[in-house]
């Protein structure tokens, strides 16, 4: 995987940790569509289709429509800008901070491997 796209994978994780974290909160569909025609009119944005597309700035797709994997509609996101144009839902959601742990599945943990005695 280049940089790139693990940068978006992980930004994304991230920012799915932190809504999980918070207990989920979502936007309110109007509150959605009014980000979502904030978005249209950036520079990072780069259509898809008919009300959808994608952040060339952080790589996250974005949906007029509130679904579970558009990030605009979950209420503890922001602009990925550094002068961002939409932010969080509430004050709270701007401090959450999210471990490796909570990021996303972590590798197995070996085990030592137990030698097995035959009975013949």
């Amino acid at each position: 995987m280049d940089k790139d796209k693990l940068k978006i994978v992980m930004n994304f994780a991230v920012e799915a940790a932190k809504w999980v974290k918070a207990g989920r909160p979502y936007r309110e569909p109007d509150k959605v569509k009014e980000i979502y025609q904030i978005c249209l009119t950036c520079e990072h944005y780069e259509p898809q289709g008919p009300g959808r597309g994608e952040c060339r700035e952080c790589g996250c797709k974005l949906r007029e429509e509130s679904v579970m994997l558009n990030k605009i509609a979950w209420a503890t996101t922001r602009c990925p800008l550094e002068e961002p144009k939409w932010e969080e839902e509430s004050e709270e959601y701007k401090d959450i901070q999210v471990n490796e742990e909570e990021i996303g599945p972590q590798p197995p943990v070996q085990h030592p491997v137990k030698k097995r005695t035959c009975c013949s």
